[in-house]
């Protein structure tokens, strides 16, 4: 910041100061070992806590559900269909038929000899402690107002706008956070990114393909032409020989 203020430059740029996630503390006395309550020959663990997924072995999926699904009141358990819409976590075929969520603050493991953190992210995205800091200031912003809450999605297409560049698409929304402008921004008319105008080598290269394609096939057509045509040529050779060695006999 003094180094903005030395340049003259403090009250001409614009800051954001974020961050992609929040923390909550975590304690060995809120640990949750599955191994209490499934046996781990019958899944594969896929992921760390707070979010862990298992996928059951074959034939295995409804006994390994009813085992997890009530085990411990500080986790909550969820076939991949009913994974909340809001966690936005749901039709990727990488994710696993079963999800178990820790509650804020609770640690899952299979047991208590894995590596354990003091401090974690990705619980629910609606705890406040998941949330991440935002701070903005600078000729683009309105002063001293605050907003309530904005989705980490929306901070592409602001930036995009602040620094006049089309964004592409995305997830995000400006209308979402217009309110922190200064100037309200003019909506756009279109979504689509502008078309650049570069130079296409394309006409060129199909241009040379084709006359390769049509030099190959007349080469191809004259050479079984000609080999069509030597046999004929063969015998009216014989047969224009033939006379003039009948005279030479007679002579």
């Amino acid at each position: 910041m003094n180094e903005l203020k030395k340049a003259g430059l403090y009250e001409k740029v614009n800051l954001i100061v974020t961050s992609d996630h929040g923390m909550t503390q975590l304690s060995t006395d809120k640990i949750i070992e599955l191994d209490e309550y499934v046996n781990r020959d019958l899944y594969t663990w896929v992921d760390k806590s707070p979010v862990v997924g298992i996928l059951p072995k074959e034939g295995k999926f409804d006994e390994v559900y009813s085992k997890l699904v009530d085990a411990n009141p500080n986790m909550v358990v969820f076939k991949k269909e009913d994974i909340p819409k809001h966690f936005h976590y749901q039709h990727n075929i990488r994710i696993m038929p079963i999800l178990i969520e820790a509650k804020e603050g609770w640690t899952i493991m299979q047991n208590r000899t894995g590596a354990f953190m003091s401090g974690n992210h990705g619980y629910d995205n609606t705890l406040r402690s998941m949330q991440p800091v935002f701070v903005a200031r600078g000729p683009a912003f309105r002063q001293n107002y605050v907003k309530t809450s904005m989705s980490s999605v929306d901070l592409y297409p602001l930036m995009c706008h602040i620094l006049s560049i089309h964004p592409l698409p995305n997830n995000g929304s400006l209308f979402n956070v217009r309110d922190l402008l200064a100037e309200e921004p003019i909506p756009s008319t279109s979504s689509v990114p502008p078309r650049v105008n570069e130079y296409s080598y394309a006409p060129i290269v199909g241009s040379f393909l084709g006359v390769v394609m049509v030099l190959g096939f007349l080469v191809v057509y004259i050479r079984q032409v000609t080999l069509k045509q030597l046999p004929s040529l063969k015998h009216r050779s014989r047969e224009m020989s033939q006379p003039l060695l009948q005279e030479d006999l007679h002579l």
